[in-house]
Protein backbone atom coordinates (compact mmCIF):
# COMPACT_ATOMS: atom_id res chain seq x y z
CA UNK A 1 0.00 0.00 0.00
CA UNK A 2 2.88 2.41 0.65
CA UNK A 3 3.88 2.24 -3.00
CA UNK A 4 0.39 3.34 -3.97
CA UNK A 5 0.19 6.02 -1.27
CA UNK A 6 3.37 7.78 -2.42
CA UNK A 7 1.76 8.52 -5.80
CA UNK A 8 -0.97 10.57 -4.11
CA UNK A 9 1.73 13.12 -3.25
CA UNK A 10 3.01 13.34 -6.80
CA UNK A 11 2.76 16.59 -8.76
CA UNK A 12 1.23 14.64 -11.67
CA UNK A 13 -2.61 14.55 -11.54
CA UNK A 14 -2.65 11.42 -13.71
CA UNK A 15 -0.85 9.56 -10.92
CA UNK A 16 -3.40 10.72 -8.31
CA UNK A 17 -6.24 9.13 -10.17
CA UNK A 18 -4.31 5.94 -10.87
CA UNK A 19 -3.22 5.70 -7.22
CA UNK A 20 -6.70 6.28 -5.81
CA UNK A 21 -8.41 3.56 -7.83
CA UNK A 22 -6.62 0.57 -6.21
CA UNK A 23 -7.57 1.71 -2.70
CA UNK A 24 -11.22 1.15 -3.49
CA UNK A 25 -10.66 -2.03 -5.47
CA UNK A 26 -8.40 -3.58 -2.84
CA UNK A 27 -10.91 -2.73 -0.12
CA UNK A 28 -13.79 -4.03 -2.21
CA UNK A 29 -12.06 -7.39 -2.60
CA UNK A 30 -11.03 -7.54 1.07
CA UNK A 31 -7.29 -7.16 0.42
CA UNK A 32 -6.70 -3.66 1.82
CA UNK A 33 -6.76 -2.69 5.49
CA UNK A 34 -10.20 -1.96 6.85
CA UNK A 35 -9.33 1.71 7.14
CA UNK A 36 -6.88 3.98 5.39
CA UNK A 37 -4.61 6.13 7.57
CA UNK A 38 -6.03 9.61 8.32
CA UNK A 39 -3.14 11.20 6.40
CA UNK A 40 -4.17 9.31 3.24
CA UNK A 41 -7.84 10.14 3.77
CA UNK A 42 -6.96 13.83 4.20
CA UNK A 43 -4.99 13.76 0.94
CA UNK A 44 -7.86 12.07 -0.88
CA UNK A 45 -10.30 14.72 0.40
CA UNK A 46 -7.93 17.50 -0.66
CA UNK A 47 -7.63 16.03 -4.16
CA UNK A 48 -11.36 15.35 -4.42
CA UNK A 49 -12.41 18.87 -3.42
CA UNK A 50 -9.67 20.71 -5.33
CA UNK A 51 -9.26 18.81 -8.60
CA UNK A 52 -12.55 18.20 -10.37
CA UNK A 53 -10.85 16.44 -13.29
CA UNK A 54 -10.21 13.39 -11.07
CA UNK A 55 -13.44 13.37 -9.04
CA UNK A 56 -14.47 9.87 -10.13
CA UNK A 57 -11.52 7.81 -8.95
CA UNK A 58 -11.03 9.86 -5.79
CA UNK A 59 -14.72 9.61 -4.89
CA UNK A 60 -14.55 5.86 -5.51
CA UNK A 61 -11.60 5.54 -3.13
CA UNK A 62 -13.29 7.66 -0.46
CA UNK A 63 -16.59 5.82 -0.81
CA UNK A 64 -14.78 2.57 -0.02
CA UNK A 65 -14.23 3.89 3.50
CA UNK A 66 -17.94 4.17 4.38
CA UNK A 67 -18.41 2.45 7.73
CA UNK A 68 -15.26 3.87 9.27
CA UNK A 69 -15.96 4.63 12.96
CA UNK A 70 -16.60 8.32 13.57
CA UNK A 71 -13.67 8.85 15.92
CA UNK A 72 -11.15 7.24 13.56
CA UNK A 73 -10.72 10.37 11.43
CA UNK A 74 -11.65 14.04 11.68
CA UNK A 75 -11.04 16.03 8.48
CA UNK A 76 -10.96 19.81 8.79
CA UNK A 77 -12.81 21.79 6.13
CA UNK A 78 -12.85 25.49 5.32
CA UNK A 79 -16.27 27.15 4.85
CA UNK A 80 -15.68 27.10 1.08
CA UNK A 81 -14.97 23.36 1.17
CA UNK A 82 -18.12 22.79 3.27
CA UNK A 83 -20.11 24.49 0.49
CA UNK A 84 -18.47 22.25 -2.13
CA UNK A 85 -19.15 19.22 0.04
CA UNK A 86 -22.82 20.21 0.35
CA UNK A 87 -23.03 20.48 -3.46
CA UNK A 88 -21.54 17.00 -3.78
CA UNK A 89 -24.28 15.63 -1.49
CA UNK A 90 -26.72 16.50 -4.29
CA UNK A 91 -24.59 14.94 -7.04
CA UNK A 92 -26.06 12.42 -9.46
CA UNK A 93 -22.91 10.31 -9.07
CA UNK A 94 -23.30 7.59 -6.43
CA UNK A 95 -19.60 7.56 -5.47
CA UNK A 96 -19.53 11.36 -5.06
CA UNK A 97 -22.57 11.21 -2.79
CA UNK A 98 -21.05 8.40 -0.72
CA UNK A 99 -17.74 10.28 -0.48
CA UNK A 100 -19.55 13.48 0.50
CA UNK A 101 -21.52 11.68 3.20
CA UNK A 102 -18.35 10.08 4.55
CA UNK A 103 -16.49 13.40 4.75
CA UNK A 104 -19.52 15.27 6.10
CA UNK A 105 -20.08 12.66 8.81
CA UNK A 106 -16.46 12.59 9.94
CA UNK A 107 -15.83 16.32 9.76
CA UNK A 108 -18.95 17.24 11.70
CA UNK A 109 -19.16 20.30 9.46
CA UNK A 110 -22.42 19.30 7.82
CA UNK A 111 -23.93 16.59 10.02
CA UNK A 112 -23.53 17.60 13.62
CA UNK A 113 -23.14 15.27 16.61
Amino acid sequence: MNGIQQHLSSSDPALWSAAAWPFALLRQYGIAPVKLPPKVLDRLVFLWLNHSQIHGSIAFALSSQVGLPRGAWNPTLTPTKVQELTRQLESADEDNVAAARLVAFHSGAVFYN
